[in-house]
């Protein structure tokens, strides 16, 4: 399954990872994740099949364009 996530660059900006205990990025892909980025503030969208991900609040608007997408070509 193909998801975003914010990196854990960009979470070590709020120290999340300190709160939690772990980082998301790096779990996942120790776990075998099939992870990409679009940079730490740049917007990045990935679909896998009827799921649609966005990395971060920039990836709003194409996050909803994908969506949008979709459903149009699903008549």
């Amino acid at each position: 399954m193909k998801i975003l996530m914010v990196l854990t660059s960009h979470d070590k900006l709020g120290d999340t990872g300190k709160k939690t205990g772990f980082w998301l990025e790096d779990v996942l892909k120790q776990q075998g994740g099939d992870f990409s980025e679009g940079g730490v503030f740049g917007p990045h969208v990935v679909r896998d099949g009827l799921l649609i991900t966005g990395q971060n609040p920039p990836s709003s608007e194409p996050t909803a364009k994908k969506l949008l997408e979709l459903r149009a070509a699903a008549g």
